[in-house]
């Protein structure tokens, strides 16, 4: 699960290749990076993610060579889809959720967005929005108006592939996840999910939100673990200052007080205060804070934003 405040939401994002309507002004300050922003990735081949009320969800990906590529997005917004995605040249692998849409690109001048009906995968017509691709730099970006998918749903399921362009052999795979590399056909496991819906919180309180720690969507296996990292917001001498506590699990309850010990990563130095009076299944955990927080899925680096102001 996610949580993305409203305040996250960039002002405007410009489909042009360059990175700084996502991450542009005080590095110090990631309050106002455009959220949830790098949401898989090991720092250099990443896969971004942001979305803005009324107008659109918005993707890039950095160093990934399109030149003789093709990136599939699959979208999952809501009932019906299909599991089995976009046979273009190849075939097609098989996705961890049912597909509503595809967006298929090949280049700047060859795109389109696919969705899937009752005769299977093609171009969707539910508007004439534009939507819009920019290969031009190393961060390739993607945009594509809520209008072309119905509107913008309460979340979205996210998982995206470069393959060859004419065998299918996926180069890159957002979430990172284990391909089979004697097999030019995949079978994906990883997802990402953004929830949509989130407003901002009147006083910086999140208080008993619901994390996922294992999740059957799309399977019948429960998936692994998911464990969270936190970004907290304090005051400091210069107005505030950003902490993040990193790999905190979600097998039991946690509280987060002010009280707790950043900088280290070691969640024992928060973990203070079990919230054993109130039982709660293993696999819907919560978190209570009264701090200003972020918390990003270390497993499909979902993040959930709370901010105060």
């Amino acid at each position: 699960a996610s949580y993305v405040s409203t305040s996250f939401q960039p002002d405007a994002i410009t489909v042009d290749g360059s990175d700084e309507d996502w991450n542009g002004g005080n590095a110090l300050n990631p309050s106002g990076y455009a959220m949830p922003g790098v949401m898989s990735g090991d720092g250099t081949d990443d896969f971004l993610v942001t979305y803005i009320e009324g107008d659109g969800i918005y993707f890039g990906m950095t160093n990934s060579d399109l030149s003789n590529s093709d990136v599939l997005i699959y979208l999952n917004t809501g009932s019906g889809g299909s599991d089995v995605g976009y046979n273009g040249l190849g075939g097609a692998h098989s996705l961890p959720f049912s597909a509503n849409y595809v967006l298929w690109a090949d280049s700047e001048g060859s795109y389109d967005l696919y969705s899937y009906g009752f005769l299977g995968w093609s171009p969707s017509s539910l508007s004439t929005a534009n939507v819009d691709v920019d290969f031009s730099t190393s961060l390739a970006e993607f945009g594509v108006p809520w209008s072309r998918i119905g509107g913008m749903p309460s979340e979205i399921d996210i998982v995206a592939i470069v393959q060859e362009e004419t065998t299918a052999d996926i180069t890159i795979a957002h979430p990172s996840q284990t391909l089979d590399s004697s097999a030019t056909l995949q079978s994906l496991s990883k997802f990402m999910t953004v929830e949509l819906t989130h407003g901002d919180l009147a006083d910086g309180t999140l208080s008993s939100e619901v994390l996922v720690y294992q999740s059957y969507k799309g399977s019948t296996t429960a998936t692994g673990q998911k464990n969270y990292d936190l970004m907290v917001k304090t005051p400091a001498a210069c107005a505030y200052d950003w902490a993040t506590v990193e790999d905190i699990s979600m097998a039991t309850n946690v509280v987060f007080d002010d009280n707790y010990v950043a900088g280290t990563g070691d969640t024992t130095n928060v973990q203070s205060t079990i919230a054993s009076s109130v039982p709660v299944p293993s696999s819907i955990p919560m978190v209570r804070t009264r701090a200003t927080v972020w918390l990003t899925s270390v497993e499909t680096k979902t993040p959930v934003p709370s901010p105060s102001a």
